[in-house]
This record gives structure tokens, sequence and C-alpha cells, in this order.
């Protein structure tokens, strides 16, 4: 997986355009939710010891992409397509 933390070692967190990259891939549908959330969990679960935060947005976003696709029955999704496109636009905002 690209960008993926490794084990006791140091490494960087996906800045913005590759964030950005990421939630039009799933607004769009190239990318499943389930993708997109095990993408962005693996760096809120990294290790933390190692982590170097350049793009706070971009940090700040990772958990919100945790949870693409949480549902909230068996057969519904927590978050829309409307969700996914105000992620990216308060991405878009950030300073």
């Amino acid at each position: 997986m690209e960008n993926s933390p490794s084990e006791g070692k140091r490494y960087e967190l996906p800045d913005r355009a590759t964030v950005r990259s990421y939630l039009e891939d799933l607004i769009t549908g190239k990318r499943s939710r389930e993708e997109v959330a095990d993408w962005a969990v693996q760096f809120i679960l990294g290790d933390y010891d190692h982590v170097e935060i350049t793009d706070w947005p971009a940090w700040y976003m990772l958990p919100t992409l945790s949870g693409a696709d949480l549902q909230i029955s068996p057969t519904e999704y927590l978050h829309d397509k409307a969700d996914f496109e105000s992620w990216a636009e308060r991405l878009k905002e950030a300073a």
C-alpha cells in the first residue's frame, strides 16, 4: 500500500493532495468506502512516536475518512455522497 506506515520506522502522513485524491475517488466511486476507510485508518492507528505531521488539515481529515464505511444498518451507510462532497469542500477551504 502506498505511503504505508512501517513498524518502528519514521513515516510521513499523506499530504493534502493525496487525501483530496482519495476523497475524489470516493465521490466518483473509483474507490470503495471500505478501501478509503482502510487506507485512512492505517495512519491514525500508526506509531505516533514516529509520525511527522506536516499538513494538519490532511491529518484532521483522516479520522473522518476512516468512518466512510460506517453503517447504521446492514444495508444503509451513515454517510452519503453529499457528506463526502462536504468533506472535500472543508479540506479545500482549510488554511
